[in-house]
C-alpha cells in the first residue's frame, strides 16, 4: 500500500487480504458481527482505503454502502455509529490507543464515524497490513 499528498491508495493488495486485515482490526476493536453496523464499517473502511482521495464518508461512502444493502445512507450512518460505540466500550484501552492515539485514553471522547474509518484505513495505507492485534 501506499500513503500520499492526502490519498490513502492499495498497492499489490487482493480484495481478500485488504478484508482480513480490516476484520482484524475490528475484531481487536472488539466489534461482534452480531452489531448491525459491523458490515457497514468494514465496507466503509474498504471504500476509504480504494477512493482515490479522503472525506466525503457521507456523501461518498454511505451512498455506496446504501445502495448495496438496498437501505437509506442514513440508516448505514446510525449502524455504523452503534457499532462503533458498543465497540469502543467493550474494547482495551491499549489496543485504542495503539489505533488512536489521543482518542485511546479513557477520558476521550469516542471518535465520529468518519475519525474512526479513516483512522483505520490510513493506519492500513501506511503500515500495509495489520497482524500485532489481541484478540479480543
Amino acid at each position: 500500500m501506499e500513503y500520499g499528498n492526502g490519498r490513502i491508495r492499495v498497492k499489490d493488495i487482493s480484495e481478500d487480504e485488504l478484508y482480513m486485515d480490516i476484520t482484524r482490526i475490528l475484531t481487536a476493536l472488539c466489534f461482534k458481527k452480531k452489531y448491525i453496523g459491523y458490515r457497514y464499517v468494514r465496507d466503509a473502511v474498504r471504500f476509504a482505503v480504494q477512493q482515490e482521495q479522503c472525506g466525503g464518508i457521507s456523501k461518498r461512502i454511505y451512498p455506496l454502502i446504501a445502495k448495496q444493502n438496498g437501505i437509506s445512507s442514513a440508516a448505514v450512518e446510525s449502524g455504523i455509529r452503534s457499532a462503533i460505540h458498543k465497540a469502543w466500550k467493550l474494547s482495551d484501552s491499549s489496543t485504542k490507543q495503539e489505533l488512536f492515539g489521543v482518542y485511546g485514553q479513557p477520558e476521550q471522547r469516542i471518535p465520529s464515524n468518519s475519525e474512526f474509518v479513516y483512522t483505520i484505513a490510513d493506519k492500513l495505507a501506511c503500515t500495509g497490513n495489520i497482524n500485532e492485534f489481541p484478540k479480543c
